[in-house]
């Protein structure tokens, strides 16, 4: 048995990313591991929402300890004997410095992992189809993967990105929350009463909702509209089973569609990502024509219309995801069980105490930039359209402001 540590997103605004931690734990788990989720203080957001956490609360096991960076994560090495990082789109790397992941890139590469210790990639994405072009942290990466004693990639894009980091073992597999029978999501949904209507749209998007909003609009009251972001993991589930057409530019509800059944449309961009989706249509075999590039459609919402009746090819994507289910299980029991390669490169540079306390002091900051931000993005509108509170949200912004400039980096 090996104590196994996961390092994933944190799923405390996602539900995707709650449920890919959830599955591959239950898997570990009944391979006969001990498994925790590695507890990594990376939250792009300052506050949670118990619709997301109260799954996480009840269902995911985390470690009882936090570190906010690659030097204050090596506490865990006294925990575990192996560690995972994936699925999700922990190995994209984005050349802006805005990047919310900017500061802990090297944590999602196991760069705190001393030697002796396994590391695993599971179904890790890049999120795209290309990688950074700085040329030290390419190098940097290829050290990092060579201490890998297994590598999976979720899309076949992967393959070729890690092809052009060095002569790397690598096998594609599917996400995570495709391990684990239709039977065991349903158990999870909400079964307290119906959460959508017999004749519903549901709609899942961050960053094409004025695209839905105006299918929506012209459809008139042909359907009922529900958002899936509104509810708890339960209802979340069961909405994707239950509605009659999901319109969304999420990866996994995307992959809940193909689990449950439940046609579907996708919106995307090359910048968000293209290739996680056609990395699913190729794989799975539904038509690639539910994917909307919204930079190549002039009319987006006449484009989702002409979809919108599009049935999906069930019978043939519930074989795909039984054979390559077994494909992905097969490589992880033997990923488990793979040589630990002998160490290359620098050697393990041992974080003092001083150096731990400065990284978590430069993280919080990092976070603190972010809320501050956007706080002050917020009431920058407010005040547009404010005029009656005008003067008290001048003084909000110029409290924010204060704090904003206080921030040393």
């Amino acid at each position: 048995m090996s104590r196994i540590g996961i390092l994933n997103f944190p799923g405390h605004m996602n539900h995707g990313a709650n449920l890919t931690a959830y599955a591959l734990q239950q898997v570990l788990c009944g391979l006969g591991h001990h498994v925790e989720n590695v507890h990594l203080r990376c939250n792009y957001k300052l506050y949670k929402d118990r619709n997301f956490t109260d799954f996480a609360d009840a269902h995911i096991r985390m470690t009882s300890k936090s570190a906010a960076g690659v030097k204050s994560m090596q506490i865990f090495n006294a925990d575990f004997d192996t560690f995972i990082v994936g699925s999700d789109q922990v190995w994209r790397c984005s050349d802006a410095e805005e990047s919310w992941m900017r500061p802990w890139e090297d944590c999602y590469r196991l760069a705190f992992v001393e030697p002796g210790k396994r590391r695993i990639a599971m179904a890790a994405s890049f999120g795209r189809d290309d990688f950074t072009e700085n040329p030290a942290v390419r190098e940097e990466f290829a050290t990092e993967l060579q201490r890998y004693a297994a590598i999976s990639v979720r899309e076949q894009s992967g393959v070729g990105i890690l092809a052009s980091l060095g002569d790397f073992q690598v096998q594609r597999v599917i996400d995570p929350v495709f391990y684990l029978p239709v039977e065991h999501w349903d158990a999870l949904a909400d079964h307290q009463g119906r959460v959508v209507s017999a004749n519903c749209m549901a709609y899942n998007s961050f960053f094409f909702f004025e695209h839905i909003k105006a299918y929506t609009a012209a459809a008139g009251r042909h359907f009922d509209a529900y958002d899936l972001c509104s509810g708890s993991t339960a209802q979340w589930l069961a909405a994707i089973r239950d509605s009659q057409l999901v319109i969304t530019d999420s990866y996994h509800v995307c992959c809940f569609c193909l689990i449950f059944g439940t046609p579907f449309v996708c919106l995307s961009s090359p910048g968000r990502g293209m290739a996680r989706f056609e990395g699913l249509s190729a794989v799975f075999g539904f038509s690639p024509n539910r994917i909307i590039n919204v930079e190549q459609v002039e009319d987006v919402p006449s484009a989702v219309a002409k979809l919108a009746t599009l049935p999906l090819e069930k019978e043939n994507i519930d074989i795909a995801i039984e054979r390559e289910r077994q494909v992905a299980l097969d490589w992880l029991r033997r990923a488990l069980e793979a040589p630990v390669p002998e160490w290359c490169g620098p050697a393990f540079n041992k974080a003092s105490e001083a150096e731990i306390t400065a990284e978590i002091k430069q993280n919080y900051n990092f976070q603190m930039l972010g809320f501050l931000q956007r706080r002050i993005c917020l009431l920058n509108i407010l005040l547009q359209i404010s005029p009656l509170f005008r003067k008290r949200l001048k003084r909000y912004k110029a409290k924010y402001e204060q704090m904003l400039n206080n921030f040393a980096w």
